[in-house]
């Protein structure tokens, strides 16, 4: 993704000069930071990293409350500066006189120029723009379900609620188009709705979902519309159905579901494609950590997950090399990571 910016006109300079106003296509959070260290070394879990970070957070606020420099090599530095007026040198200085400074070396600098790469942006349409989608009660990213809360975070996604035209939509892989109509927020950047499927929640492959966010800049203004695509239902694996990572309306996907001995339950799959193009398969339940990450062979193959059920394997395949590169290329349009949450039936068991 590249450094995005719009260019304005400094207006207290003669002649008139021209500055570039960088903007954030998406800002990371302590969730989100977690979530892509864990995607590079998925032996790390989300939460292992988000405990690192709030420690690193503590840490620092000590020791720079003690007086001292923290120095990451090329990274940032935090010292304590004393930011205080006096009007004598014998006069005392305010409790709250310290502020935390930071500093970045010109090897940060150097590192993020050399890969950097820029986009020059037009004047704002105003269109409605979503940038983080996840069901609020698991807080996984991408991920609805029938009758929860999902929250929507963005740009010009509130709506007027007395125009028909305007809120969010489900389309799902058939095509229909359900008007989401019980609405928790609807705020500018935030709108959360109860997911509305229009009736029964359909299994694979009516399993990828796109939010379409439709609004108005003003009342009687043209209807702009934005679109969160790649937004996953729960799947249900059954002996009858055993598709998995399906893409939209396909009736099959790149991954099949051979064994399952356990009683149904309900789990999560996470499909990661590393930066070294390999890729993963790992199994957990609904709520709670995941198993080990398991390296699919190159060309496809069977391999046997654990991470549900105690002593229970589960068996997936990736049928041939069409199958695999199939993933792979599922993975990438998909940004190299998707979750596929189940309801797994017992089946294929002796």
């Amino acid at each position: 993704m590249p450094v995005s910016y719009y260019v304005r006109e400094n207006k207290i300079t003669t002649p008139p000069s021209y500055y570039c106003q960088t903007t954030a296509e998406e800002t990371l959070g302590d969730d989100r930071v977690a979530e892509l260290i864990h995607l590079m070394n998925p032996s790390i879990t989300a939460a292992q990293v988000r405990t690192v970070l709030q420690n690193f957070q503590l840490v620092v606020t000590e020791q720079v409350a003690d007086g001292k420099f923290v120095k990451l090599k090329n990274f940032v530095s935090f010292m304590p500066r004393i930011q205080a007026r006096l009007d004598l040198p014998t006069d005392d200085i305010p409790s709250d006189a310290v502020k935390v400074a930071a500093k970045i070396p010109k090897e940060l600098n150097r590192a993020v120029q050399n890969i950097a790469t820029y986009e020059r942006l037009g004047y704002p349409s105003k269109a409605p723009k979503v940038v983080v989608g996840y069901e609020t009660k698991t807080e996984y990213p991408r991920f609805i379900r029938e009758g929860y809360p999902f929250r929507l975070t963005g740009k010009n996604i509130g709506f007027d609620g007395t125009d028909e035209d305007l809120g969010i939509f489900l389309l799902d892989a058939n095509e229909n188009e359900i008007e989401q109509d019980k609405i928790g927020l609807n705020d500018p950047s935030n709108v959360i709705i109860t997911a509305d499927f229009g009736g029964e929640p359909a299994g694979s492959p009516n399993v990828e979902k796109t939010l379409l966010c439709r609004n108005r800049y003003t009342r009687n203004g043209t209807l702009r519309e934005g679109s969160y695509e790649y937004v996953r239902s729960m799947n249900f694996i059954s002996s009858e159905q055993v598709e998995m990572f399906v893409a939209g309306a396909e009736a099959t996907g790149p991954v099949q579901a051979v064994q399952h001995d356990a009683e149904a339950e309900e789990c999560r799959v996470e499909a990661i494609l590393k930066p070294d193009n390999t890729m993963t398969l790992a199994i957990g339940p609904y709520i709670g950590e995941m198993g080990t990450a398991v390296i699919l062979p190159t060309g496809g193959g069977e391999i046997t997950l654990q991470g549900v059920t105690s002593g229970v394997d589960v068996i997936l395949t990736v049928a041939d090399t069409n199958a695999y590169q199939a993933l792979y290329d599922f993975l990438l349009t998909r940004g190299r990571y998707v979750l596929e949450v189940c309801t797994m039936d017992q089946f294929g068991g002796a």
